[in-house]
């Protein structure tokens, strides 16, 4: 699965979709929907790329995940 990095990324939020209150659903991304979907299906390789993730700091969208 190939995602495309924004240069506008700066939370976490950006990458795994937030919680809106206000209609009470969770806005997902493509990222977390790729995940939701390898881990119901364990015994399927899946492979994902965040396509030019350099241009937006790393450090600020994906520090969670490196942690």
């Amino acid at each position: 699965k190939m995602i495309s990095v924004q240069p506008n990324w700066t939370e976490i939020q950006d990458l795994i979709g937030f919680y809106n209150p206000i209609d009470k659903k969770y806005i997902s991304t493509p990222f977390l929907d790729f995940l939701i979907e390898a881990n119901d299906n364990k015994n399927k390789l899946y492979i994902v790329c965040l396509d030019e993730m350099n241009l937006a700091r790393v450090e600020y969208y994906f520090s969670d995940i490196l942690s």
